[in-house]
C-alpha cells in the first residue's frame, strides 16, 4: 500500500536495515534510514514521521531509553514500532506501558510488520 507518510527507521544492522529499506521501497512506503539513535533523535520531532520502527540494542544507546528521553522532549510523538533479536517479556511490558505501540521480536514476519506500520501511519495521519 503505497502511503505519503514518512517513516523512520532506526538499525544499526546494515543487513537488516537494507533489507527493510529494500521491503519499504517495494511497498512504496517514505523512509529515512538511521543507524544511531543519535542521528534519530535529532530528526525526530523535527520531520513529521508516522511512525518509528527501531531496533533496541543500538550502538550508542538503547532504544526504549532513546523513545523515554524522546517523550520528554516532544509532546506529540509517532508511535514505536521496537524489533528486537533479544526479546524477553519483561522488557516487552516495560516498553508498552512507555507508550510503544508494539514490541517484535526478530526473525520477525515482514508482512505483518508492512502492515502494523501501515495501521499505525493511516490511525497517526
Amino acid at each position: 500500500m503505497k502511503t505519503d507518510a514518512m517513516i523512520c527507521l532506526v538499525e544499526d544492522d546494515p543487513i537488516m536495515g537494507e533489507s527493510l529499506c529494500h521491503r519499504f521501497e517495494l511497498e512504496g512506503l517514505r523512509f529515512d534510514w538511521y543507524q544511531s539513535a543519535a542521528e534519530a533523535m535529532e530528526r525526530i520531532g523535527r520531520v513529521p514521521y508516522a511512525v518509528v520502527v527501531s531496533d533496541i540494542r543500538l550502538p550508542d544507546l538503547d532504544g526504549g531509553e532513546m523513545f523515554a528521553q524522546l517523550r520528554q522532549r516532544h509532546a506529540a510523538m509517532p508511535p514505536f514500532i521496537f524489533i528486537t533479536g533479544y526479546g524477553s517479556i519483561d522488557r516487552a511490558v516495560q516498553l508498552l506501558k512507555l507508550g510503544a505501540a508494539d514490541y517484535i521480536t526478530k526473525p520477525f514476519d515482514l508482512e505483518n510488520l508492512i502492515e502494523k506500520i501501515e495501521d499505525l501511519a493511516r490511525d497517526f495521519a
